[in-house]
């Protein structure tokens, strides 16, 4: 796995727990409390209130965009037209979330003003139906909840795997000797492609610019059952 995989991996299974908090006070406040979370109360929230949940929300907002782009890039850039659009597409690729970003700031300081006038935050309070206090905690306990669930998913298939590997690797080792005689010991049903990643050895290669094809690199090898 390359260092740009294991990024895009990582702010994939980051992308759930910064989400949860808005998930929670918005979709599952509403169900439980009838609440009425319009935008006027979240930008509010987000910019006045709580602004480290605009923090948060910023930070969503940008893992969830890199982890698209990197998607992205790992399937276009093998496409021979990409290198002649790659500029374009990495200036869309900033340009997008920064004016984004840039549109939130701007009803944040509107906002701002507007709620330096304690009637016009009392309005908005009651249009939307914010929670009590207490309500708020219990929205607080179903948050904490889904993190340590979501911890605790991660953890088990993580495990699995050490499992899986334990258990097959008891059936048999494959191993696969490289032209430089390097070998890569693998579980049976591994492919050539996932076994050279695993072992870090480039088995792809882009030609010439304008090349339709990305072939395999060179490579005999020799499958024996341990």
């Amino acid at each position: 796995m390359s260092r740009a995989e294991l990024l895009q991996m990582v702010l994939g299974l980051s992308v759930p727990f910064l989400a949860a908090q808005h998930v929670v006070n918005s979709r599952i406040g509403e169900l439980m409390f009838n609440s009425a979370l319009d935008y006027p109360w979240w930008v509010l929230t987000l910019w006045v209130l709580k602004p480290m949940n605009g923090l948060v929300q910023a930070a969503l907002l940008l893992v969830v965009w890199l982890h698209a782009c990197l998607g992205f890039n790992f399937w276009l850039k093998l496409k021979s037209w990409f290198p002649k659009v790659s500029l374009a597409l990495f200036a869309l690729a900033i340009l997008i979330p920064a004016l984004a970003l840039l549109g939130f700031a701007e009803a944040g300081r509107a906002v701002a003003v507007l709620a330096q006038n304690p009637d016009w935050v009392a309005a908005v309070k009651q249009t939307a139906a914010v929670p009590l206090p207490e309500q708020e905690a219990r929205l607080l306990d179903i948050r904490n909840a889904l993190w340590a669930s979501m911890l605790l998913l991660i953890a088990l298939t993580l495990f699995a795997r050490k499992v899986r590997w334990f258990i097959l690797s008891h059936k048999g080792i494959i191993a696969i000797t490289y032209p430089n005689g390097q070998r890569v010991a693998v579980l049976p049903g591994t492919s050539i492609l996932e076994a050279s990643r695993q072992a870090g050895i480039a088995r792809m290669r882009r030609y010439a610019a304008g090349a339709d094809a990305v072939r395999p690199a060179a490579c005999s090898w020799w499958v024996r059952q341990t």
